[in-house]
């Protein structure tokens, strides 16, 4: 989308001359500027938040005209940017009254994807008391099975799930809590089902951004690990149960640095118990890993097999209490290969009988602050650390990186009134004051749509060299 830049009105320059002496020097005078009309900024000041949801509800359909509205309604109100970023944080303008049918029971609903034509059921738990006044967690659970489960089948899995998890995840822990039923498995339309169910629940109900978590079992554990391996700052905490592969093996990738800075607290257990495809050896060979690297997971081997262990809910409620989302970390990794975005070119090559909607573009070519290029086609992995350091000093280390974008806001402790340096590879290749952008800050709230997601300014950088890029440590 194009950027849609405030046009300034033509300034007309009176000259008086003065005749009197061939010395005398041309004088000008400008016009006063126009007096502020404080009603027109007050009504501004009121609608901006409404236009925006209105915009963001657009998605990819809005127009350059759209985000130029807003955009004129946000200079017109004269919000500063930390207003502006309260005011979105704190949810949209207005809620639906949650019907009484939907609260403290379990209930199916029907979600058609917005990225793609899929259309399914989930199951949906509201507590009771729900206050649309209040923002409430969103606990998403994947349910286990198989890629290519029938209507029926996966229906009636998801609510078997949706019953073992919304006692400790709903009731206790005061969450709203969603069980889609897949047909197609958790990985491509998968992904968008995940998407798509939470930006559709964050319209219906007051969910507090920083506040999602995602948990599963068996396929739905295998699940939870990979979106925390490739959206890990989407989400506040993970819980994958009995399920996970050996992600530090070369086999899988070597992507377990991924889990930096995420949280989790996983269950599984043991091949003698019942335990099924080597899913309690690899999850030990991961909690070595992670140990060593201390990162924030806790690992939990317990003496049974392949199952959802009752005992442990209470306490994975626990874990996600204790840990909001971090939007704002200092450092960030990810390693990542692929075209690093959905596609309809992409999802058309899955042959699972559904179709991206072309024009829309799911993608997770970034973590935290910093974003990579998409690239079609490409199979090598491209790797990036980063690091926000004193004195407004951002070092990134890389290799495969083309076209980086760094995306700034204040809550990484840096000062956007001062020059920002962005090192990368140890070459300078930025050092410059960035003003805050309302088309920057749109764009990424049109794309992510997540309201804790939130950045103010972008700088843009081109690289040229690769650095080997250390595995991250806490």
């Amino acid at each position: 989308m194009s950027r849609i830049l405030p046009v300034a009105g033509a300034l007309f320059l009176s000259f008086a001359l003065a005749c009197s002496s061939s010395s005398s020097q041309p004088t000008t005078s400008t016009p006063p500027p126009a007096a502020e009309d404080p009603q027109a900024t007050a009504d501004a000041k009121a609608a901006l938040l409404p236009a925006i949801d209105a915009l963001v509800d657009l998605r990819f359909e809005a127009t350059a005209e759209d985000r130029a509205g807003v955009v004129a309604t946000f200079n017109t109100s004269k919000v500063t940017f930390p207003e502006l970023d309260a005011l979105v944080r704190g949810g949209r303008a207005a809620y639906p009254k949650a019907s009484p049918a939907l609260l403290g029971k379990i209930t199916k609903q029907t979600l058609t994807t917005y990225f793609t034509d899929y259309t399914g059921a989930y199951y949906l738990y509201v507590p009771e008391g729900y206050d649309p006044g209040h923002a409430y967690p969103l606990v998403f659970v994947a349910h286990g099975g198989n890629s290519a489960m029938p209507v029926a089948t996966a229906e009636s899995t998801a609510h078997d799930y949706i019953g073992a998890y919304w006692p400790a995840l709903g009731k206790d822990f005061k969450a709203i809590v969603v069980a889609p039923a897949t047909t197609v498995g958790w990985g491509g339309v998968g992904n968008v089902i995940l998407f798509d169910t939470i930006s559709k629940l964050s319209r219906q109900f007051h969910i507090d951004a920083e506040k999602v978590y995602v948990t599963g079992q068996s396929m739905g554990g295998h699940m939870s690990y990979r979106t925390a391996l490739n959206f890990g700052d989407r989400f506040a905490a993970f819980s994958p149960q009995s399920g996970g592969y050996d992600y530090a093996s070369t086999e899988k990738g070597d992507v377990i640095p991924n889990l930096f800075t995420t949280s989790a607290y996983v269950t599984y257990g043991t091949a003698a118990k019942g335990e099924l495809y080597g899913i309690g050896d690899d999850n030990n060979k991961n909690k070595t890993w992670l140990d060593a690297h201390r990162y924030d997971w806790t690992m939990v081997e317990k003496d049974g097999g392949h199952e959802i262990y009752a005992d442990e809910q209470p306490k994975v409620a626990a874990f996600f209490a204790s840990h909001p989302r971090q939007t704002y970390r200092k450092k960030t990794y990810y390693k990542g290969g692929g075209g690093m975005a959905f596609t309809a070119e992409q999802l058309d090559t899955w042959d699972r009988g559904y179709k991206a909607v072309p024009g829309r573009v799911l993608r997770w070519n970034a973590r935290h602050w910093l974003e990579v290029t998409p690239r079609p086609g490409a199979k090598d992995a491209m790797v990036f650390y980063g690091d926000v350091g004193e004195g407004n000093r951002i070092t990134i280390e890389s290799t495969g990186v083309r076209n980086l974008r760094v995306y700034v806001h204040p809550s990484m402790g840096l000062d956007l009134a001062q020059p920002i340096t962005v090192v990368v590879n140890g070459e300078t290749l930025s050092s410059a004051v960035v003003t805050p952008s309302i088309e920057t800050f749109l764009d990424q709230l049109r794309d992510f749509d997540d309201r804790g997601r939130l950045f103010w300014g972008a700088i843009d950088v081109a690289v040229t060299t690769d650095h080997a890029v250390p595995e991250p440590s806490n």
